[in-house]
């Protein structure tokens, strides 16, 4: 009495579109299928704003997902899950003014190493509020003077002293090699 052996293959992409659109009943797909795995894609930078949001207060309204019967979804696919569509892209360096502020939509010390000194200063130069220049610098641990870190202080003060330490974190880095 010989038995059949059973053979488990992973179907992902194209080879899995392949199985399920060639044509088979519900039925014979279903005894065919063993188990389902769904992965969720999260957005980037999804976790640092909820806990900079939770960090913060909330005290700005965020914008509420439209319920699922009118969320406009993309074609369900033949194993009867829906995908959802990617969310839209907006302008990283100027935040929406009822959304929180993301503190790492990008990074200081990155951008000043492929751009130098220039490039970051327009990328500075596009937010525009002294809290939110504070945030990012604290955030990504760069060390601002005492007199620029709180009080009253201009927004060219700040984003000169962020540029000065960014400077110095990498003159210092470079140094150590």
């Amino acid at each position: 009495m010989a038995s059949a052996k059973a053979t488990t293959r992973k179907l992902t992409g194209k080879a899995k579109d392949n199985f399920f659109d060639a044509g088979l009943s519900p039925e014979a797909a279903k005894a065919a299928v063993t188990s389902l795995q769904v992965r969720k894609e999260a957005w980037p930078l999804s976790r640092d704003l909820a806990r900079n949001r939770a960090h913060a207060g909330a005290t700005a309204q965020t914008p509420q997902a439209p319920p699922v019967s009118e969320a406009p979804l993309a074609k369900p696919a033949a194993s009867g899950v829906a995908e959802t569509p990617a969310p839209p892209l907006a302008n990283p360096t100027v935040p929406a003014p009822d959304v929180a502020f993301d503190p790492f939509v990008f990074g200081l010390v990155p951008v000043f190493k492929r751009e130098g000194a220039e490039g970051l200063s327009a990328r500075l130069n596009g937010i525009g509020d002294i809290e939110s220049l504070r945030a990012m610098a604290k955030a990504q641990q760069i060390v601002l003077p005492r007199e620029v870190r709180r009080g009253a202080t201009s927004l060219e003060a700040v984003r000169s002293a962020i540029l000065a330490a960014v400077d110095q974190r990498v003159s210092d880095r470079k140094a150590q090699l």
